[in-house]
């Protein structure tokens, strides 16, 4: 993910709810004359390549709280203590992930950070005691609910007459507590003490007491708690999620990886070194590493895709680590994994060489020239531990090139030229397409509500904040076929590639704005991809819980985005149809094609909705996406060759109330999925208004 967006902060979040126009029919795309009833022609005798089943993949990384306080089942915060514990709240260096901190029970003075025993990092907590006046330290923030059950762990060591006890609180009265007493006297050895308790209120802020009594000190590795019910760490509530939108595959890299030492995310979860991870300013606590990703794929039942170091990272690094997840037990890293508890190989297929490295905000940044030795290098290791595996190039087209300089200008002004110095996608395949089987592509910007365009008479990005708020959904899709135009340009330029089977990977690309707006451009961009299935293999939306909306307390709930995967991936079809016309054509955007529009505007000549269809694998059932971006109802006519089309169809609708809908955890859904029955499809019939549909007919 590229630093440039702010970390899904303002540039990728922000939503400037007052300068939404939700503009009548008449007044779409800046006059544009749509006719009362849209007309869409479908030929389905002419199909595309296959939609991979990897096109419904999504990106996650070690950012934010996407791990802890979302998926993850860990509710402590900084449980190995990497920050010294005091009664100051300002974290230094600053935690973007919004953990809970630890502060004293008792005097401050009797909490110090003893360097020379640190358990996991470079201290531990040791706790001098004062006789019967408890001391030790508490966690806040702890949502607990009635009748849960919560199961962890404790490492300490200390005098043999020191006391311990871990409460459970969750009220202001000492029955409203459950405290589990450490029975065995301490030693100067750490050891591992369990934890159980089950609350008996709810409180989104119960608290963790960690406190003794006696004599001497005692000293606090690690300390955990989870939700019982977590799956090897996982929580399941979120497991189900994924499983709904049916995540085919994983992406685990992004920025952090630059700056990732993949060996202190293995072995025992209480002895990983917490570190600080600089791409995104906060903690790593390294308790998803290797074997947990894994797991989270396999209990999905996606593919996992992992992103090495190619920034901070050498390529010597990045063969060992292949070898310790594919290897087998007779290498070097193969029995490292098995003396951590898993002696099979895994078998990960797909592996990518760094991530955005043409990026300034990058960790590790390098120019092109630097990146295709990188690249080769990395290569060579990696095939070198496991020849099967699929490398994934870290490309950028000159649309991202240009994308991504409107916040940091270059030394040359775009348009950028094929074969230049910013070409950084053409350079790469110049001269490093035999060491790839596959270049990535990000797709960011410009986008959101108030999306950007380039204007080439005052060579400058300009806020497009009068465009209407379907042209403004379009910005992803426009540049899903500006990127796909530039491929088709390099294979011109290099026509070796066309029996090199490397194809474009989206392995990131996100929305902006709110839910609504979101789930409407998933569904644009969706039908783009699958316009170009001979370029696109697959895609990794950024990101699983960017589908989600949750917390730490309320059970999650499924976004717009989530639930439009949750209706395409489950019931779209496999064989996409490439002869969609109409009788309304999409018109140009605002911008300068080559750099954020491309020659031939995306979608289907049916503005403003726009129309996808395929077939499944045994041509028996005919899908049809239909997206309306606009704010107006729309009629649209279905008109389809090469089969007779039957009068009704099962339908999907995703649509809310407006465009600034959402979906919040512990709130009523404002966004719904509903399955209906369309009951004559062969009349013309409406489309709701910022409505992503599905319509699935039985075909001969």
């Amino acid at each position: 993910m590229s630093g440039a967006k702010t970390g899904l902060g303002s540039r990728t979040l922000g939503l400037a709810a007052g300068l939404l126009l939700l503009v009548p029919t008449a007044a779409l795309a800046q006059g544009t004359a749509v006719p009362q009833t849209i007309r869409a022609t479908i030929d389905i005798t002419r199909l595309g390549e296959p939609i991979d089943p990897l096109m419904w993949g999504h990106f996650i990384e070690n950012l934010r709280n996407w791990w802890e306080g979302g998926a993850w089942a860990e509710m402590i915060g900084d449980r190995k203590f990497y920050y010294p514990i005091d009664n100051d709240t300002i974290q230094d260096p600053p935690n973007g992930r919004r953990v809970n901190q630890w502060v004293p029970v008792g005097p401050q003075s009797g909490v110090v950070m003893d360097s020379t025993r640190g358990y996991a990092g470079k201290h531990s907590p040791r706790i001098a005691l004062a006789g019967t006046s408890p001391r030790g330290i508490r966690q806040a923030g702890i949502p607990v609910h009635a009748g849960q059950s919560y199961t962890g762990r404790i490492v300490l060591a200390g005098d043999p007459a020191a006391k311990v006890d871990v409460s459970l609180v969750w009220g202001p009265g000492p029955q409203d507590r459950q405290t589990v007493s450490i029975k065995d006297d301490l030693s100067q050895e750490f050891h591992t003490y369990p934890l159980s308790f089950t609350s008996r209120a709810d409180n989104r802020a119960a608290e963790l007491h960690i406190v003794g009594t006696g004599s001497g000190s005692f000293l606090i590795g690690a300390v955990s708690l989870m939700q019982a019910d977590n799956v090897e760490g996982w929580r399941p509530e979120f497991l189900a999620l994924f499983r709904e939108m049916r995540v085919t595959t994983m992406r685990w890299a992004g920025n952090f990886s630059a700056g990732y030492e993949w060996r202190d995310g293995i072995g025992d979860p209480d002895r990983r070194p917490p570190r600080y991870e600089f791409a995104w300013r906060s903690l790593e606590p390294n308790d998803v590493g290797t074997f947990e990703v894994l797991a989270l794929n396999r209990l999905v039942g996606s593919e996992p895709y992992i992103g090495v170091n190619a920034g901070l990272g050498d390529a010597n690094s990045a063969g060992q680590w292949v070898e310790y997840v594919n290897g087998s037990v007779n290498t070097p890293m193969g029995r490292l994994r098995a003396q951590h508890g898993h002696p099979q190989p895994f078998g990960v297929k797909w592996w990518g060489v760094g991530n955005e490295m043409y990026g300034e905000w990058q960790i590790g940044h390098m120019s092109i020239d630097h990146y295709v030795i990188t690249h080769n290098m990395f290569a060579e290791a990696m095939w070198a531990a496991d020849p099967s595996i699929k490398l994934i190039a870290s490309g950028a087209s000159l649309y991202q090139m240009h994308a991504d300089s409107r916040d940091r200008p270059r030394v040359a002004s775009p348009p950028y030229a094929y074969d230049g110095p910013f070409d950084w996608s053409g350079n790469l395949l110049r001269h490093a397409w035999r060491n790839m089987n596959y270049i990535s592509e990000h797709i960011y910007g410009p986008y959101g509500m108030n999306g950007q365009y380039y204007d080439a008479a005052s060579k400058q990005w300009v806020r497009d904040t009068l465009a209407p708020v379907q042209d403004r959904l379009r910005r992803i899709p426009n540049r899903v076929r500006g990127a796909y135009e530039e491929w088709t340009g390099y294979l011109e330029r290099m026509p070796w590639l066309k029996d090199s089977g490397i194809r474009l990977m989206m392995d990131e690309w996100s929305t902006g704005g709110g839910d609504m707006f979101a789930g409407l451009t998933v569904g644009l961009t969706l039908n783009e991809l699958f316009r170009h299935t001979d370029a696109y293999v697959r895609s990794d939306h950024t990101c699983a819980p960017c589908a989600i909306n949750y917390n730490r307390y309320d059970p999650p709930v499924l976004r717009a985005n989530g639930l439009v995967f949750k209706m395409l991936a489950n019931n779209f079809g496999t064989l996409p149809i490439l002869d969609i016309g109409g009788n309304s054509p999409q018109p140009q955007l605002r911008g300068t094609v080559g750099i954020d529009v491309p020659r031939t505007p995306s979608g289907s000549p049916t503005y403003p909705l726009d129309v996808m269809a395929a077939l499944s694998s045994d041509r028996g059932q005919l899908t049809i996406t239909v997206v309306n971006p606009s704010a107006s109802p729309q009629q649209l006519q279905l008109e389809v060759a090469g089969t007779t089309l039957p009068r009704s169809a099962r339908t999907w609708t995703v649509s809310g109330p407006d465009i600034q809908a959402r979906n919040v955890a512990g709130e009523p859904p404002q966004i719904r999925l509903v399955e209906s029955t369309l009951a004559n499809a062969t009349a013309p019939f409406t489309v709701a208004p910022f409505s992503i549909n599905l319509y699935q007919f039985q075909v001969r």
